[in-house]
């Protein structure tokens, strides 16, 4: 028989039967309602199990049930439209979704996944070996790849150690789509959501892309290499007003970036260093675009690094700094020599690099604006997100190096590639 629904606690139907689905043993809850570990019965008898999340709202029309289970029905149709397997084989299956009894609560049937979540893991084990945490970010950012690569993508927004399960298996599945949106036509989805200390700061201004989500699997990454949050100690002052903590973090983390993952854990390789510091960049544009391209860099096989990439990778000793300044006079002769645009446009930008890891931000700037001013003139760089790469570190060098005004207006320059104008 059927249990009534209204006027008792969602808990409190632990092993009762609802519907078609016999609620076994109760897991938990969230703002939506009560989960629980069920049977979904057909004929009378059980057909496969499931979890079950029952709202803790009653009385709901199925106008009220459609709106309250948008995200289950987001999920099942980037679910359908998802060709990639191994993708789907990394997200949770929606089964069923609707209302108990008439005027009662929603539900929605998924996927039950025997286990944990990365954050149980996380908080045992609390350093994960790097070769097993790679295979774990590659899973999350299977599933999120084909999300991001959907026409229009979709973005999570939530991501976060708590919202990636581990089966007994060992296979991650993403989970928890409550925030999850379709990128609009400007490029981004609107509106503050997720969990503070996992948002991207373009999404704390409410503006999310699918680097914002590959934001958010860096902090993931991190936290699992190292046991701790890189921004963990970036905490406003008790002078701050707090309707200006958002802020005073967003320019801590501007000013102040990760240390290296490999400082703090042994087994995280440069190929590794450089790609979670990457996720982890300020701009969006400074980022992997998505996480199918986050996915193709740690799938690549590593080559040897150039020279300037090696000295990049290393700490800021007087040894790597002197190396660095061979490597600027090497930069430097080159550029001299350079005879075509595609060349000089090239060396002007790994010389800003080097010239910024050197401190010397106004040379940098100078460089990077050489470089820039070489797109301008140009079809050097047809990808807009490099263009707004480009324009990143341009206004970054200027903000380093005092010049307030043309960081400023780079960014502003920024903007207008973002919006698509020029």
């Amino acid at each position: 028989m059927t249990a009534p629904v209204e006027g008792v606690r969602a808990r409190d139907l632990e092993g009762k039967r609802v519907g078609d689905y016999v609620l076994e043993t109760y897991l938990g809850e969230g703002a939506f309602g009560a989960v629980f570990r069920s049977s979904q019965c057909a004929l009378g008898k059980p057909l496969r199990r499931v979890a079950l999340k029952l709202s803790h709202r009653t009385g709901l029309t199925a106008a009220a049930a459609l709106n309250l289970l948008d995200d289950a029905f987001l999920l099942a149709d980037a679910m359908d439209r998802i060709t990639d397997a191994a993708a789907r084989l990394h997200l949770v299956q929606v089964y069923d979704a609707g209302l108990i009894g008439a005027g009662g609560r929603a539900f929605l049937a998924m996927e039950y996944v025997e286990g944990g979540t990365l954050a149980d893991r996380f908080a045992r084990q609390r350093k994960i070996d790097a070769e097993q945490l790679t295979a774990w970010t590659k899973q999350v950012a299977t599933a999120l790849g084909a999300l991001h690569r959907l026409d229009p993508p979709v973005v999570h927004r939530d991501l976060k150690p708590d919202n990636v399960l581990l089966g007994l298996d060992n296979r991650v599945r993403l989970v928890d789509f409550g925030l999850a949106a379709r990128v609009q036509e400007l490029g981004y989805a609107q509106g503050v959501a997720g969990t503070a200390t996992y948002m991207a700061p373009e999404t704390s201004e409410g503006f999310s892309n699918p680097a914002s989500d590959v934001y958010s699997l860096g902090l993931l990454m991190y936290e699992g290499l190292t046991g701790q949050h890189p921004f963990r100690d970036l905490v406003p002052p008790v002078d701050v007003p707090d309707h200006l903590h958002t802020q005073w973090v967003a320019e801590a983390k501007r000013r102040h970036p990760a240390v290296r993952p490999s400082v703090l854990s042994n087994t995280v390789t440069p190929k590794l260093d450089r790609i979670v510091l990457r996720c982890l960049e300020f701009e969006p544009g400074g980022r992997f675009r998505d996480a199918a391209d986050l996915l193709e860099a740690l799938s690549r096989e590593d080559p040897v690094p150039d020279e300037v990439d090696v000295e990049l990778a290393r700490p800021a000793d007087s040894k790597s700094t002197r190396r660095l300044h061979k490597v600027r006079d090497k930069l430097e002769g080159e550029l001299a020599a350079a005879a075509t645009r595609d060349a000089r446009f090239e060396l002007l930008r790994r010389l800003g690099e080097v010239l910024g890891k050197l401190d010397l931000h106004a040379d940098a700037a100078r460089r990077l604006r050489e470089a820039w001013e070489l797109t301008e003139q140009s079809a050097l760089l047809h990808d807009t997100r490099d263009r707004i790469r480009l324009l990143s570190r341009l206004a970054d060098a200027y903000r380093r190096s005092g010049n307030e005004f043309q960081a400023r207006r780079y960014e502003t320059l920024r903007g207008r590639e973002r919006g698509g104008g020029r």
